[in-house]
């Protein structure tokens, strides 16, 4: 990468993740829903970079829920379970996000423009703003988290994968995506692949008996999962066209 925030933010990821494995801890997971640093390292890992990486807004498909101004409500309750922040700012971001909650659930009754808010002395946060686009993005995100929960078994044979042309098996097992949201977002997968990768999960998922060795459906291990969500496969053949293609999901580790 170029740029000394890029390498930071690697930096912090890295360090923090070094030491909660010295504590056998669970990893910090930033993923490309929660913020900038989630989408970096996801395209890092996932797409490569052939060139240096500098990291820009429109990178992000969620960028109406990425933003600067709610950084602490996306990002501090992942850094508290991760127990990067102090006791003290914990207290006051719980105190905050109570006091932001009643006194949204109080002006919800009223009906406003902007400006009439800001007659009265308000400043409109662009959370209201964005109000009227933000189901959309709702949908979006749980269409992501629906492809995160589909996950890939570390040690799949992708040579074992019927339908896959050379490229596409050779750039699986060389990137070795966490799961079908991930393998989405490689460069060169195609909607067929995704397809008889989804197909050999799922047999490979019904003969490790549902249990954790395939992977399919973590958190829960139910079929249902596959397609939960409007998912993979529902995505790719929605339509007819390639319209789930661009629709992301992979879980960003250490």
């Amino acid at each position: 990468t170029t740029g000394y925030e890029e390498a930071a933010a690697q930096g912090c990821v890295a360090g923090l993740n070094a030491g909660l494995a010295a504590l056998r801890r669970p990893p910090l997971r930033i993923t490309r829903a929660d913020g900038f640093v989630g989408v970096m390292i996801d395209d890092l890992v996932v797409k490569g970079a052939e060139e240096p990486y500098r990291m820009f807004t429109s990178r992000s498909e969620y960028r109406m829920t990425l933003r600067s101004d709610n950084a602490d409500t996306r990002l501090t309750e992942i850094a508290h379970a991760a127990h990067a922040i102090s006791p003290a700012r914990w207290a006051a971001y719980t105190r905050d996000r109570a006091a932001l909650a009643h006194g949204t659930a109080l002006l919800e009754g009223v009906v406003l423009s902007p400006q009439g808010w800001e007659k009265y002395g308000f400043e409109v946060r662009k959370d209201a703003t964005y109000t009227p686009f933000l189901p959309r993005q709702a949908a979006d995100l749980a269409a992501f988290h629906a492809d995160e929960r589909l996950v890939l078994d570390a040690r799949t044979d992708y040579a074992a994968v019927p339908g896959l042309s050379a490229e596409v098996r050779e750039r699986l097992e060389r990137v070795r995506p966490g799961s079908l949201g991930a393998a989405k977002r490689m460069e060169g997968m195609t909607p067929t692949a995704l397809i008889y990768l989804l197909k050999h999960a799922r047999r490979t998922w019904r003969a490790g008996g549902g249990g954790g060795e395939a992977g399919m459906a973590q958190g829960g291990g139910e079929e249902a999962g596959m397609t939960q969500g409007g998912g993979i496969e529902a995505g790719m053949t929605q339509g007819g066209v390639e319209a789930g293609n661009g629709r992301s999901g992979a879980e960003v580790g250490p």
